[in-house]
């Protein structure tokens, strides 16, 4: 029940393409290759620390969800 515009995902790898797209918040960790950067079209992406750190923390905070 819930829209996909008010779902957040995070990627960081070509097979999250599709996930990124397609969810309302498109996060990409920092550790995602430059390519994966590129091919997002989502006009709500955030780029974000690697997640071996405190990427997805910071990211929840941009979203105002902390």
């Amino acid at each position: 029940g819930i829209d996909l515009s008010e779902v957040a995902a995070f990627g960081d790898w070509h097979n999250d393409l599709p996930m990124l797209e397609a969810a309302g918040h498109a996060v990409i960790m920092g550790n995602a290759p430059p390519e994966l950067v590129r091919s997002v079209h989502n006009p709500r992406l955030i780029r974000t620390g690697p997640n071996d750190g405190t990427g997805i923390v910071d990211a929840l905070a941009k979203l105002g969800l902390l």
